[in-house]
């Protein structure tokens, strides 16, 4: 499995639509979301998205409050963690355990030696 870094757009999400399948009515108004909404709208995106891309299809496992933020801002690109087993153009390869670390910040992913990821 490889692991790349960088700007890809919400469009080439599983759903073509995102903002249907990402918004609900009930979670919109929560305390949660309205904080990262605004942490986003104030600061910019500060821990990217984790997707999984297999044949083509990009699923968003981690990151899915970020992504309805986003839209509601009317942006159209998010910084994105991607786990493949192809390569991806114009997208930074991550090489390490560490530097994915770096990038993502994210405690609950565990990247083994042997490329599986698990959550905690």
């Amino acid at each position: 499995m490889k692991v790349y870094y960088g700007l890809i757009k919400i469009s080439t999400l599983r759903n073509p639509n995102p903002i249907q399948k990402y918004m609900s009515h009930t979670d919109i108004f929560s305390e949660g979301f309205v904080y990262t909404f605004e942490s986003i709208r104030i600061h910019g995106v500060r821990k990217p998205i984790v997707v999984f891309e297999i044949d083509g299809v990009r699923t968003v496992m981690l990151g899915g409050a970020r992504i309805r933020a986003l839209l509601l801002l009317k942006a159209s690109k998010i910084p994105a963690i991607i786990f493949t087993k192809d390569d991806i153009k114009g997208l930074r390869l991550i090489k390490s355990y560490d530097e994915l670390l770096n990038i993502s910040k994210l405690q609950k992913i565990v990247v083994t030696k042997d490329g599986n990821i698990t959550s905690c």
